[in-house]
């Protein structure tokens, strides 16, 4: 298990925001660079290529965490329509990233992706506010995290494939709809 002293973290936020009469701009990029900074053997996730004959990688100092995108990137505009009416409109790109587990960096990474979400609320009465969230409006298939499993366990051989690759796909579109009753 590696150590605080075995890991490091560089970080760098920018944030951005402003009006521009009816309308609100937010812009934010993110670079989180966390490696480990030392030698170390670690456990493999069962399947794992990269992994000797004891199920243990080698990671070397440099080595990505797995699982941390190097770069985020976020975009905003939210406008006003009278008094009454907010419509938002939000971009979300996420960079590659390693596969769960992949300490030692030596298989291919999670692709980037980027989703769009569109808001609209009401202010119907001064207490009673209606929204609607359409998330991941385009509907992007993606997947928010990967690792490997043991393709000749049961679970394996059930699933029929060849692949130890195992990926948890992202939010599909969806709509929300809620009411907001402030007393």
């Amino acid at each position: 298990m590696p150590q605080s002293d075995d890991l490091g973290m560089r970080m760098f936020r920018l944030t951005t925001h402003g009006s521009l009469g009816a309308r609100w701009l937010l812009a934010g990029y993110a670079l989180a660079d966390a490696t480990y900074q030392s030698a170390l053997q670690l456990t493999a996730p069962e399947g794992d290529p990269a992994a000797d004959a004891g199920g243990r990688i080698d990671v070397r100092p440099g080595d990505h965490l797995s699982g941390i995108p190097l770069r985020n990137l976020k975009l905003g505009l939210s406008c006003r329509a009278g008094d009454d009416w907010r419509f938002d409109v939000e971009l979300q790109a996420v960079g590659r990233r390693y596969y769960g587990g992949d300490e030692s960096n030596q298989d291919a990474r999670l692709p980037g992706h980027a989703t769009l979400d569109l808001h609209a609320s009401w202010q119907v009465l001064p207490r009673l506010r209606l929204r609607l969230d359409l998330r991941n409006a385009l509907d992007r298939r993606y997947a928010s995290f990967g690792t490997w499993y043991d393709t000749d366990s049961p679970l394996g051989r059930a699933v029929g494939s060849d692949d130890p690759r195992s990926l948890t796909p992202g939010r599909p579109r969806a709509l929300y709809a809620t009411a907001r009753f402030s007393f």
